[in-house]
C-alpha cells in the first residue's frame, strides 16, 4: 500500500484543459472454410509499408514466428483546448505493441510488476509522454520526419492529413552506438502510432463451406450492426453489406448470407465501399478528415487484393476490453472506432490447393498456372497448411475406402 501511494504521488500535475482524443485501427485475420482463425500473421516478417523511423518493441521472445491477429494501425489524434502535457498508456491484453511513434518511455511506477508472459509475448503496456502542440507551430511541424507520396511509408503518411490534429513532441535519449555519447532527441508526429500482434478472439465466425453461401455465427455479447462482404476476383469486385449481427444469447445461432452485389470493376467497387465507409465511420464519432483519413491508409490493399473477406466494426466495449487505453490527464471525449477485417478461405480454393500439391500426375506447368488462377497472395503459405490437413483428410478417407473394402465385399 506505502509504495503504491508513493507511486501515486509522484505522478506528474496534468493542466485541466479541455482534452478530445480520437483514435481507429484495424485488426486482421484468416480463416479457414470452417470458420477457424489460421495462424498467419508473422510479426518479424512485416516490418512492410512503415517509414523507417517508426521503432520496434522488444516485446517478442525467441522462437515467436506466427500469430491469429494482426493489429494494424491504431493511431490517437489529440485535440486540446490548450497546450498541454500528456500521459498515455495502451495494454494488448493477448498480443504484444510490436512498432511505435514516437518512442515509448518506461511504465509508471505502480505499474511496473504487471508484466506478464503469454505464448511467447512479453506482455506490458506501451506508454508515451509528451507535449501536445497546435497544429501551426512551426518548430514542432520541422521535427516531424518526412515521408514521401510514393515511399513506402505512403499509408502511414495518409494518416497524417487531418489538419486540425495538434501535434505530439516528445523528447527522447540517444546513445550513439559508436562514440556512447548520450543525446537528446526531439519527436513529433501530427499523432501517436503503433501497431500489434497477437492472439484474442473474435466474436464473429466466417464459414464459406458452399460457393456464394457465407455463414455468420456471434459467439460473443455485443450485437455487430455495421459490416459488409467483399469479393475481389481479377479486376472485378463485388460487394454487400452485412445484416445486423444479434449478439449471442444461449446457443450459437448462424445466419446464412451471402454478396447481392454485382460485379464491378475494381475502380467502382472500390469508390463505392470508400463513400460507404465514409458515412459510417463518421456516423460512429470520427470527424470527415479522420474518417477520410483511415480509408486512405486502405487504398491498393483492403478494396483491391483478390479474395474473399467481411470487414465490420467493433463493438467500443469489445474494443475497450480488448486495447485498454489510459490517458492522464482524462480526455473530457474519447472516441475509438476499429474496423475487424476478417480474410476468408473458401472451401472450393481448399480443394484445388490441396489437388494441386497431391496429385502429380499434373504437369507442373498446368499446376503452376492453377495456383496463380487462385490469387491466394499474402495468404498463400497459411492456405497451403490448410491444404495439407485437406490433402490428409483424404487419404484418411482412402485408407478408411480400402481397409473396408474386403468386409464391404464379403458382405454382399
Amino acid at each position: 500500500m506505502k509504495r503504491r501511494l508513493l507511486a501515486l504521488l509522484l505522478l506528474p500535475t496534468f493542466a485541466q484543459g479541455e482534452l478530445r482524443v480520437h483514435e481507429w485501427g484495424t485488426f486482421t485475420t484468416f480463416s479457414n472454410s470452417r470458420g477457424t482463425v489460421m495462424h498467419w500473421y508473422s510479426p518479424f516478417a512485416d516490418p512492410s509499408v512503415l517509414p523507417a523511423f517508426v521503432q520496434k518493441g522488444g516485446a517478442f521472445m525467441k522462437g515467436m514466428v506466427k500469430t491469429p491477429v494482426r493489429m494494424e494501425t491504431p493511431v490517437l489524434y489529440f485535440y486540446p483546448d490548450e497546450p498541454m502535457e500528456v500521459d498515455v498508456e495502451a495494454w494488448y491484453m493477448e498480443g504484444s505493441i510490436t512498432e511505435f511513434y514516437p518512442a515509448t518511455v518506461p511504465n509508471r511506477p505502480e505499474r511496473s510488476t504487471d508484466v506478464t508472459v503469454n505464448r511467447g509475448f512479453i506482455m506490458m503496456p506501451a506508454r508515451w509522454k509528451g507535449r501536445l502542440l497546435p497544429p501551426n507551430d512551426k518548430k514542432a511541424l520541422s521535427m516531424i520526419p518526412a515521408v514521401s507520396s510514393d515511399d513506402r511509408g505512403a499509408h502511414y503518411a495518409a494518416a497524417r492529413e487531418v489538419p486540425d490534429a495538434w501535434i505530439f513532441h516528445h523528447q527522447t535519449k540517444f546513445t550513439d552506438p559508436e562514440t556512447r555519447e548520450v543525446r537528446i532527441e526531439d519527436q513529433a508526429d501530427k499523432f501517436i502510432f503503433y501497431r500489434g500482434a497477437g492472439f484474442h478472439s473474435n466474436e464473429l465466425w466466417f464459414t464459406n463451406l458452399a460457393e456464394d453461401e457465407i455463414q455468420v455465427t456471434n459467439i460473443g455479447e455485443h450485437v455487430h450492426a455495421h459490416g459488409v462482404l467483399l469479393e475481389v476476383r481479377g479486376q472485378k469486385a463485388r460487394w454487400s453489406k452485412l445484416p445486423s449481427i444479434a449478439a449471442r444469447v444461449e446457443k450459437l445461432e448462424p445466419i446464412s448470407t451471402s454478396i447481392q452485389g454485382d460485379w464491378l470493376p475494381l475502380d467502382e467497387a472500390e469508390s463505392q465501399l470508400s463513400g460507404w465507409f465514409q458515412s459510417t465511420l463518421t456516423s460512429e464519432g470520427l470527424s470527415e478528415d479522420e474518417a477520410a483519413a483511415m480509408i486512405a491508409t486502405w487504398h491498393g490493399t483492403w478494396f483491391r487484393e483478390p479474395g474473399l473477406r467481411a470487414f465490420t466494426l467493433m463493438p467500443r466495449a469489445q474494443v475497450d476490453a480488448i486495447l485498454p487505453l489510459d490517458i492522464q490527464p482524462a480526455p473530457t471525449e474519447l472516441v475509438r472506432v476499429f474496423v475487424n477485417r476478417h480474410e476468408m478461405l473458401s472451401a472450393s480454393k481448399e480443394e484445388e490447393l490441396a489437388t494441386l500439391i497431391h496429385d502429380t500426375r499434373i504437369p507442373d506447368l498446368d499446376a503452376h498456372k492453377r495456383l496463380e488462377a487462385l490469387e491466394l497472395g499474402r495468404f498463400e503459405p497459411t492456405a497451403l497448411e490448410r491444404a495439407l490437413d485437406v490433402g490428409r483428410n483424404r487419404m484418411h478417407e482412402r485408407y478408411s475406402e480400402i481397409r473396408h473394402a474386403k468386409k464391404a465385399g464379403e458382405g454382399q
